[in-house]
């Protein structure tokens, strides 16, 4: 079970996420790490292999500022006994090809290769390896949810589309350039808190 974290707010976003990771990976997570924040028309994002100690220690990742993130700390039991799985391209968020769009994920996507053959030949798939020939379930439905923004739906209303044509259980957090105070989550048999305040 991967643990994910986001905020909408003034106050310093990266401690805050970093820290709402690390309270929760003991439970599960740490294979990956990876935060997205909304800076201006811009989605900058961080992420690399291993718990989030480690991703502070090797990347940049503290350095995020914005008003509005999402973060991820990845858990794949595939990744546990093979590194191949493991990689910057797999850790969450996900950007849509434009960039407008990011995209993280708990859960498992039953039918993500049917998406996959459809989507891979009119997208950037990130995650993909040549070597073990996959991808990560979860980039699928960026780039669904990307093809519903282009095709004139709000992030709203691509996201209930892209969920309803997903098989399996997730939660989906995200954040759109468009929209820069709000964070869309859809969930089906995801834990979920959210807080006010």
């Amino acid at each position: 079970m991967c643990q994910l974290a986001a905020y909408v707010g003034d106050r310093p976003i990266a401690p805050l996420l970093l820290n709402a990771l690390q309270y929760q990976e003991p439970y599960f997570g740490g294979h990956a790490t990876g935060m997205g924040v909304l800076k201006g028309d811009v989605i900058d994002i961080v992420k690399a292999p291993g718990h989030v100690a480690h991703v502070k220690k090797v990347t940049d990742i503290e350095r995020l500022e914005g008003t509005c993130a999402i973060a991820h700390s990845r858990y794949n039991a595939t990744a546990k006994d093979d590194e191949r799985y493991n990689t910057v391209g797999m850790s969450h968020p996900f950007l849509s090809d434009d960039g407008r769009l990011a995209l993280m994920h708990n859960g498992g996507i039953a039918d993500y290769k049917d998406h996959w053959k459809r989507l891979r030949d009119s997208h950037e798939f990130t995650s993909y390896s040549p070597e073990i020939d996959a991808i990560t379930d979860s980039e699928v439905a960026v780039h669904m949810l990307a093809d519903e923004v282009a095709g004139g739906k709000s992030v709203a209303d691509g996201l209930k589309r892209v969920a309803a044509q997903c098989t399996g259980s997730f939660l989906f957090g995200v954040i759109s350039v468009d929209e820069p105070d709000t964070v869309y989550v859809a969930n089906w048999h995801q834990p979920c808190y959210v807080a006010l305040g």
